[in-house]
């Protein structure tokens, strides 16, 4: 099995009503994990903006993906991750570099394919 984090993200109160909350977002990715074979080693919760990629908890996150703590990454929905198109671009070869499996629970796992590519960075851009 392959091991897991899992990252929750909300910046205000008006995302935790329309579903967004952390624990909404943490159970998603936990039955994503199980259902897709994996193992959740840690779990990682921000109230911050996603405009900002230095945030307190994604920020000890990446140093423990870094040191090969996790093989996977699991998010809710991409704009968990961040709301900025560059942020991804940096993330994105950031994970394909370390051999880090980027998942997302609304969009599935992130194939190495230009469509796939082009589908996220605009997703990301719409965010």
């Amino acid at each position: 099995m392959k091991r897991a984090f899992i990252y929750a993200r909300v910046s205000t109160t008006e995302q935790a009503e329309r579903g967004y909350s952390l624990p909404s977002q943490l159970e998603a990715c936990r039955r994503y994990a199980e259902a897709h074979g994996y193992t959740v080693v840690g779990e990682f919760e921000d109230d911050y903006t996603g405009a900002e990629l230095e945030r307190p908890k994604f920020s000890r996150m990446r140093d423990a993906l870094e040191a090969g703590e996790a093989d996977a990454l699991i998010v809710y929905d991409d704009d968990r991750l961040t709301r900025k198109l560059a942020h991804w671009v940096l993330l994105s070869d950031w994970f394909t570099a370390k051999g880090i499996e980027y998942l997302s629970v609304l969009g599935g796992r992130k194939a190495d394919t230009p469509e796939d590519a082009l589908r996220s960075n605009i997703k990301a851009t719409i965010a």
